[in-house]
């Protein structure tokens, strides 16, 4: 197993850098309720279709990127709005500005993507795809790092093994929407993929990082987990509680050979279907 490799402080460090890589917030270590990639907002709606499902209604979703090493906003980052099913172009593109900030102006009333990268060039890198985005949530935190947390996370995951560039990873949260509305983050699940490939490995957080200890087989208090050695194309990623199953979504996964650069952080949620505390005796 790989994490059996991964030990020391040198994993430590490494760890701390990968969480950045990984779509955590500082709003997320704020609040506690953690993100991955899009921080919970107000209004977020949980279901699986965002907003109301009318072809005819669109909506303007606006997000800021900023560089979780640095914390400092990222200007000029080409952002762009992909299907949710297969990640084609929606034709909706925008750039950050000085201080992050960006619109995508008429997003169709379904859930949807959002790409944060760049595909040409010598700088080419896709640094997040971040999927399973209700279209009526607004200020959505859209996380971009830097290409060296990119170099890092292969030697976290993989060690002294080559790195697969036709393989791909899922990293995410599990989360509930209460009674205001609000998106909270579910401790006590497990998450499993779909048909995983054998030498697929799943991950979940202790104290902010990724635990290589086997014991740590559940999501925190922040939901968090991450799968890796997946392979690319739809995936289907199921949450269980208590050995039920409580939620499940599909994203389409990248792998660094679909678009030339070295890594790229395939995001998602998975919600739970109640208005309560799915693991109110959670231990």
């Amino acid at each position: 197993m790989i994490r059996k490799k991964l030990f020391g402080i040198g994993l430590i460090i490494t760890l701390i850098i990968s969480v950045g890589l990984f779509g955590c917030s500082s709003d997320d270590d704020d609040d506690g309720t953690a993100g991955s990639g899009a921080t919970g907002a107000s209004g977020a709606s949980g279901s699986d279709t965002g907003g109301t499902d009318d072809p005819n209604k669109t909506y303007n979703f606006t997000g800021w990127v900023q560089d979780l090493v640095t914390k400092e906003p990222v200007p000029n980052m080409p952002i762009s709005a992909l299907n949710n099913e297969d990640l084609s172009e929606l034709g909706i593109t925008a750039t950050s500005a000085a201080d992050g900030t960006f619109a995508l102006d008429g997003i169709p009333d379904k859930l949807f993507c959002v790409k944060v990268g760049k595909t040409e060039g010598d700088d080419a890198r896709i640094d997040s795809v971040t999927c399973n985005i209700p279209s009526d949530s607004q200020n959505r935190f859209v996380v971009d790092t830097q290409l060296a947390v990119a170099e890092s996370i292969n030697g976290l995951l993989y060690g002294d093994e080559p790195v697969d560039p036709t393989l791909s990873g899922a990293s995410g949260g599990v989360y509930y929407i209460d009674a205001n509305g609000e998106e909270v983050a579910v401790d006590c699940a497990t998450v499993e993929v779909e048909n995983a490939r054998e030498g697929a490995d799943m991950w979940y957080f202790k104290d902010g990082l990724p635990s290589t200890d086997p014991s740590v087989n559940k999501t925190d208090i922040t939901g968090r987990f991450l799968s890796t050695r997946v392979d690319p194309g739809p995936t289907t990623v199921i949450a269980y509680i208590d050995g039920k199953e409580v939620g499940r979504t599909t994203l389409p996964l990248l792998a660094p050979a679909d678009n030339g650069s070295m890594y790229n952080s395939n995001i998602t949620r998975i919600y739970v279907d109640t208005t309560e505390d799915p693991t109110p005796n959670c231990q």
